[in-house]
């Protein structure tokens, strides 16, 4: 048995092309995905092979056994399942590709892009209501000023800037999956395979604000309770 390794994916389960991408490369690099959990992806040594990866979207989280088997039978193995999305490879560049039901495939994109809407709108809201109280900054009993010396100006910040990237990462899945569902339909390829990186350093970025913004969190919590 090779030697395994363990990586963060630097996507969201809306950003397929770039995963596809991302998935090749490392194949070329001889690393073969073997599984996946939550936001981290098991990769085993091989020999540098050049694969197709294809990613199919799946609300209930994980294809059903036939689907699998199915897309088996085409050329297609099941590398894993992980976030509401299943990741097949295959090593025939002529295999016909995975979803050939574009209309379906379509529908499954806008189901997310709307729930992905609603998301923006939830978290809009209570940023909207809870902390900055319709930017009212002086009122004695509801105003932001009030609410920061309420909460701490490290909790109010790092809860701020977690519900504002909560805002800014759904209305990226929201563009994106519309996004797709348009390409789908029109049967046109999905576009920027190549730019993997820099939206993975941008996608690394975003998390990193996020972690520091729960460190605020807890740190402004631990001085309040001294």
């Amino acid at each position: 048995m090779g030697k395994t390794k363990t990586k963060y994916i630097p996507f969201g389960v809306y950003e397929y092309e770039y995963m596809e991408s991302w998935l090749e490369d490392l194949a070329g690099k001889g690393w073969l995905l073997t599984g996946m959990f939550s936001c981290f992806a098991t990769f085993e040594e091989c020999e540098p092979r050049k694969l197709r990866y294809r990613i199919v979207p799946n609300a209930i989280g994980r294809a059903k056994a036939e689907e699998v088997a199915f897309y088996e039978e085409s050329g297609w193995k099941h590398a894993g399942s992980s976030r509401g999305m299943d990741v097949f490879y295959c090593e025939d560049n002529h295999a016909a590709e995975l979803f050939t039901d574009r209309q379906s495939f379509a529908r499954r994109a806008r189901g997310y892009a709307i729930a992905a809407g609603l998301a923006v709108l939830s978290c809009g809201y209570l940023a909207w209501d809870n902390l900055f109280h319709g930017f009212r900054l002086f009122s004695s009993e509801d105003g932001v000023l009030h609410t920061i010396h309420d909460m701490g100006i490290l909790r109010y910040t790092g809860l701020t800037v977690l519900i504002l990237l909560a805002v800014i990462m759904s209305l990226r899945a929201m563009v994106k999956y519309a996004g797709h569902a348009r390409r789908i339909v029109g049967a046109k390829p999905l576009p920027g395979r190549g730019s993997f990186r820099r939206v993975a350093v941008l996608n690394k970025t975003i998390m990193l604000a996020g972690l520091l913004s729960v460190a605020l969190m807890i740190i402004g919590w631990a001085g309040a309770s001294l």
